[in-house]
């Protein structure tokens, strides 16, 4: 092989070694700043997989830095490139799952949100539905309810699970979309109908103090001081609450039309 040949494979290879030597001072640079991060909070226990080896090291490394054993300024080494590829990896996957734990820690708990359409929410959240007109209160969960003519509610809560509905006069018609740990209750007077997720008509009067609930599918428990260890409705049933006289009536649907 001739002199010129030699010359250009030893050329190629200081440019390959310099790309390499180019790469990894990035890697380096970008582990330092994790490692930075890692004497303030240990990062959570190794994941599973290929990564896990490379990771345990790192996590002890951080440990060590942390109480001041390692010298700050000097890199976390591991044996092979290889290893450090699988530790990118397994770093970039513990800072995925730290950007979602502080995204649900900010939504999780954030009360539905309400739209009333054909009408108006008042201050105290309360609306009133028109003589002629139906309005609908649209949660942000996609559960709604739709008040009758001349009726009157109140949203008097929301939370990040559900909402306390009172209904203070008139009917009402809810659509409760089910969702695992979801509380809803719907208040009339002194009752209470506590849902999950389900589908029913309910009809409140002040002026007589009674209570009516048709129920279409789903189930809710029915409370009130007739009935106060409450009332279990399932689908197919409508129960008629008298306060003042003390009773309770529960029928079939089909029977009660």
């Amino acid at each position: 092989m001739d002199d010129q040949k030699i010359n250009t494979l030893m050329e190629s290879d200081r440019a390959d070694q310099s790309t390499t030597d180019a790469t990894t001072r990035i890697h380096a640079q970008a582990l330092r700043r994790l490692a930075e991060l890692a004497r303030h909070e240990l990062p959570p226990a190794a994941p599973d997989g290929s990564a896990a080896a490379a990771y345990a090291r790192f996590r002890d490394a951080a440990a060590m830095r942390r109480a001041g054993e390692v010298d700050a300024h000097r890199p976390v080494r591991f044996g092979s490139f290889r290893s450090f590829q699988m530790l990118a990896g397994g770093a970039a996957v513990v800072v995925l799952a730290a950007a979602l734990a502080t995204t649900w820690h900010f939504t999780a708990g954030r009360p539905l949100s309400v739209v009333v359409a054909r009408g108006a929410l008042d201050e105290g959240g309360f609306v009133r539905s028109g003589s002629t007109q139906i309005s609908n209160l649209r949660f942000s969960d996609g559960t709604e309810v739709d008040l009758g003519p001349s009726s009157r509610a109140r949203v008097a809560e929301t939370t990040h699970v559900g909402a306390r509905v009172l209904l203070e006069d008139g009917r009402a018609r809810a659509r409760v979309v089910p969702r695992k740990g979801a509380q809803w209750w719907f208040d009339a007077g002194p009752c209470r109908i506590q849902v999950t997720g389900t589908r029913f008509d309910m009809h409140w009067s002040a002026r007589l103090q009674v209570l009516e609930v048709m129920l279409y599918n789903g189930s809710v428990v029915v409370k009130g001081p007739p009935a106060t260890g409450g009332v279990p409705m399932r689908a197919g049933q409508y129960l008629v609450m008298n306060v003042r006289q003390g009773s309770v009536r529960l029928t079939e649907l089909r029977t009660a039309e």
